[in-house]
């Protein structure tokens, strides 16, 4: 959950990265789900009004457990792939869309990587 440390394995394979000068991010909403813009979501359920429903609850909610878990018995389509980009692409307009902790490793750490390689 978010307001919970992560997992003792994770701490020590963060650590095991960042011992070898590797960068490493854990998450603090845990899936990658949970940072999907609503309307993203919202959107991937071709207006049937009862998913849009559970995904507000589910993104409102604790997130104790796996957005795809939660999702599940809802039958609620979980975008990946070519059709997630596409979603992107058609709503995440701004970056003010996204959660802080996304805005704060593009432009802290992406962008940074961005200009090194270029």
């Amino acid at each position: 959950m978010p307001d919970q440390l992560p997992s003792t394995t994770s701490t020590k394979f963060k650590n095991a990265l960042e011992e070898q000068d590797l960068d490493c991010h854990i998450w603090s909403k845990r899936e990658i789900e949970y940072y999907y813009p609503e309307e993203i979501l919202i959107e991937a359920q071709q207006g049937d009004e009862e998913k849009e429903e559970a995904v507000v609850k589910i993104l409102n909610g604790d997130q104790s457990e796996k957005f795809r878990d939660a999702a599940k018995p809802h039958e609620i389509c979980v975008p990946k792939g070519n059709y997630l980009r596409r979603l992107l692409n058609d709503h995440l307009t701004e970056k003010g869309q996204l959660d802080q902790e996304i805005r704060d490793i593009v432009e802290q750490t992406l962008i940074e990587w961005k200009r090194e390689i270029l």
